[in-house]
């Protein structure tokens, strides 16, 4: 279960940051 606490906030983040692509591709 270590493994998921340290790679979820940077998954965390990679998604968001995808998202933003996202929002930026739509547009």
């Amino acid at each position: 279960m270590k493994i998921l606490r340290t790679y979820l906030p940077s998954w965390c983040s990679w998604i968001q940051s995808q998202r933003q692509q996202a929002m930026i591709m739509t547009m």
